[in-house]
Order: C-alpha cells, then structure tokens, then sequence
C-alpha cells in the first residue's frame, strides 16, 4: 500500500510519500495524485520515497485502463504542483515510476541511497532485451545465467552511482544522512 502522511522536518509541515514496494496498482497512484495536490493547494513540501519496480500489470483491459489513467493522473499532480518537490529512492526506480516521481522534470532534488535500481527496465527484462546473446552463449542453466546476468545489471549499469553520473539523480546518499539532505 502507498502511505502517504504529514510530517515535520525542520519545524515545517512536510507531505510524505511513500509508494510501497513492488508494483504500483492504479489505487496507489490515484491516492499518491490526490495527496499531492492536496500538499500542493497549501505549498506544503512534497518528499516522496520511491521503491517501486513499475505499474502493476492486469489481465482485465478495464483494470489496464485504470492503471493507464491513474498514472497519468500521478504524472500530471506532480509536474502540475508548484511546491517543493524532493524525490529519496530508496530501493526501485523502475520505468514510468521514477519518472512520474523522482525525474527531474517533476522533483526539484532526487537523491538516491546506495544499492538503489534506477532504470527503464527491471534486470531481468534488460537482459531479456540486450542480455540474448550472453543467456545462448553460456555453457551453464539458462535460468542461472539470466539471474547473474540481470543481478549484475542491477548492480553495475542500473544501481544510484551510474544514475548520479548520468545525472539522473542529484547524489547517492548515506541513508544517515537522509534527514539532513532533504531539509
């Protein structure tokens, strides 16, 4: 489930995000939407704390269409809103997710704590993309190849300290020192 509160940092009212892990449904972003500009009608300070691996996939084209609204609801509450926006990854940044939230057309900062993912696509569907010729060309399991393959995607291509150099995020943080990078 998304959470979403009002906290202080600083001695200032601060709207919180967080939108839970795994894959976010259509409920979470309308609900995450709604919050933001809820904090955005009073300037209230958005920082939303990311981890999560995308949208979340159903087999219904109605419950597909709801998820497409609700994220473009979500993408356009957070590009829409005028207050502060500070984006914390935390663990996943996959795809739309980190763009609606965390990209810097729509947060002011993001940060990323390390061993966070920030990508387009999850391990696993890179290297199904890119990784086809090294998952044949192993001498081993497949499935084992394709598991190390997108293992050190995620740590070598994907992970914080590549997104700060590709400028996709602003700093990889120390999660002690959190507090002190939002403020």
């Amino acid at each position: 489930h998304a959470v979403t509160a009002f906290g202080r940092l600083a001695g200032r009212t601060v709207a919180f995000v967080y939108t839970g892990k795994g894959d976010t449904c259509d409920k979470r972003m309308e609900k995450i939407a709604r919050f933001v500009r809820f904090a955005d009608c009073y300037n209230i300070p958005v920082v939303s704390l990311i981890d999560s691996t995308g949208f979340e996939i159903f087999k219904t084209v109605d419950r597909q269409m709801s998820v497409i609204k609700a994220a473009s609801q979500l993408v356009y509450a957070y590009s829409e809103a005028t207050t502060v926006k500070v984006a914390l990854v935390i663990g996943n940044a996959i795809g739309a997710m980190y763009v609606a939230m965390g990209g810097s057309a729509n947060a002011d900062a993001t940060y990323a704590w390390p061993g966070a993912c920030i990508s387009p696509l999850t391990g696993e569907a890179a290297i199904a993309i890119w990784g086809k010729d090294d998952i044949n060309n192993s001498k081993g399991d497949a499935v084992a190849a394709r598991k190390e393959l997108a293992a050190k995607y995620e740590a070598e291509v994907a992970d914080g300290v590549n997104a700060a150099a590709n400028g996709l995020v602003d700093d990889v943080i120390d999660p002690a020192d959190s507090r002190k990078m939002v403020v």
